[in-house]
């Protein structure tokens, strides 16, 4: 995923086409990808900031705003309450125009 648009896309078929072990195993990803970034965020000096873009982006806004749970229809109601987050809260910057303000 590079953008977030893509990723809501992605995240309705997951809704979709997740069992509970599939979310389990996501789950454990994006913790260890979490995990990860800490540790290389407090190997470079900066522990309590990164700055991450595209596919890393995705996965910390998944894991950062979901709240696992043992029930499979939980999940899947996170999942798709956040890709309607997505869709309707957050566009793509880089296929925006931004122009400076003038004073």
């Amino acid at each position: 995923m590079k953008s977030f648009m893509s990723f809501a896309a992605h995240l309705q078929t997951i809704v979709k086409t997740f069992a509970q072990r599939d979310y389990q195993q996501l789950h454990q990803k994006l913790r260890l990808r979490y995990e990860q970034l800490l540790m290389d965020a407090f190997l470079k000096h900066h522990p309590s900031w990164s700055i991450v873009h595209d596919e890393t982006a995705c996965a910390m806004f998944l894991y950062r705003n979901w709240i696992f749970s043992k029930d499979q229809l939980e999940n899947a109601r996170q999942i798709a309450a956040l890709a309607e987050d997505l869709a309707h809260n957050y566009s793509d910057a880089d296929k925006k125009n931004y122009l400076p303000r003038s004073g």
